[in-house]
């Protein structure tokens, strides 16, 4: 029996198929573009507390051009994030791929300043004879930062070569995009408890690097 969509469809000449698939992929449209958005907001969320709103009071400490090259890169490609799943779930394909090359631009500039300033403050952390609370945090969490880049790195890289497979092109992107968060993740948690970041109770690094497996959960 002809269900009332697939007679609307055969009517029209509609050459692709109705029904369940057409459902399900405009629902899977907006899980993943509500996955993004969750994820940028949780970015721009963190990184209120620790350089947005300084920067804009004129309380942000002196630091090298570099971090801000990183952050910058990284703050833009989870502006583009949300951008880019809303553009190929509109079915604005040619638009996505041209932003998908400014993406990879600001993925490759943010991975290297952050491997160049992690690789400063690491060796830092490790040669101080009596290291400060700045320097201790490097010495004791810059490994695992610098790990957190190569996850980013492995997953983005993957869904780059996988770009012509869209299933498994926009999991890459939400597995490369949940690796970047424990930085602002870790923010929030410090904002919203009121803790200092440089010495926070012992849950809250562990937190920070497993709490954005709850994206990949949702998806």
């Amino acid at each position: 029996m002809t269900t009332r969509l697939e007679a609307r469809a055969t009517h029209h000449g509609a050459a692709r198929p109705v029904g369940r698939a057409t459902v399900d992929g405009s629902a899977g449209s907006r899980i993943y573009l509500g996955l993004a958005l969750g994820m940028s907001v949780t970015v721009y969320w963190g990184f209120g507390y620790t350089y947005f709103r300084p920067l804009l009071t004129g309380a942000y400490p002196e630091v090298p051009v570099l971090v801000h090259v990183h952050g910058w890169s990284f703050f833009l490609w989870f502006l583009l994030l949300p951008v880019q799943a809303w553009l190929i779930g509109s079915g604005r394909r040619r638009a996505h791929v041209l932003l998908g090359g400014a993406s990879v631009v600001l993925a490759a500039v943010m991975v290297l300043t952050g491997v160049l300033v992690a690789s400063v403050r690491i060796d830092q952390g490790l040669s101080a004879a009596a290291p400060d609370e700045f320097t201790a945090f490097w010495r004791d969490f810059g490994q695992l930062i610098m790990f957190n880049m190569v996850v980013f790195v492995l997953f983005y890289a993957t869904a780059i070569a996988k770009r012509k497979q869209p299933a498994v092109h926009k999991r890459m992107i939400v597995l490369a995009g949940a690796g970047a968060l424990p930085a602002a993740i870790f923010r929030v948690v410090v904002g919203v408890f009121g803790f200092y970041w440089l010495a926070t109770p012992g849950w809250v690094m562990p937190a920070a690097f497993f709490l954005p497996a709850a994206f990949v959960l949702v998806g």
